[in-house]
């Protein structure tokens, strides 16, 4: 027998070990952060992946989303409303949120670059750009979302 089919073999076996010994667990462990952030929503770890009995938490997310984007669009709304405005984009939504994540990071270079270069009008964009940054920390947790979903296909596409 070659080598390269006896390699073949071990790792064929080794990855029906792997594949036994991995699982996702429900947890909802909190997640300490940032007092505004926690404003709009509690942030928990919701899962955990067990990997030959060792505990990885998947990312932390809002623990009720709908109730975090609705938070986020009254906490944010007037860098949510420029944002609309400047980047001809549709309402603020859990359809939208990525189109609206993209500009933001654009935008934010924006408008502070015209907070810190006017310093006789800082204080006129200063709301603009405490609501970016609370944007941008919200978008942070909220794709988590997404990354947890991905993992967990995974996951269960590796066990089937």
């Amino acid at each position: 027998m070659s080598i390269f089919v006896c390699n073949l073999k071990q790792t064929s076996a080794i990855e029906t070990e792997f594949n036994k010994n991995i699982s996702i667990k429900n947890i909802n462990e909190s997640f300490k952060v940032d007092e505004n952030l926690d404003e709009i929503n509690s942030i928990i770890y919701k899962k955990s992946l067990k990997i030959n009995n060792e505990e990885y938490k998947l990312y932390p997310t809002f623990d009720n989303s709908k109730t975090a984007l609705e938070n986020i669009s009254i906490q944010a709304k007037n860098v949510l409303r420029e944002i609309k405005s400047r980047y001809d984009l549709g309402e603020f939504s859990e359809f939208t949120w990525k189109e609206y994540y993209d500009k933001s990071l654009d935008y934010e270079s924006y408008i502070c670059d015209l907070y810190y270069s006017n310093s006789n009008e800082s204080s006129k964009y200063k709301n603009l750009v405490d609501e970016i940054s609370l944007l941008l920390e919200f978008f942070d947790i909220y794709e988590n979302n997404e990354k947890n979903k991905e993992i967990i296909e995974l996951v269960n596409n590796k066990n089937i």
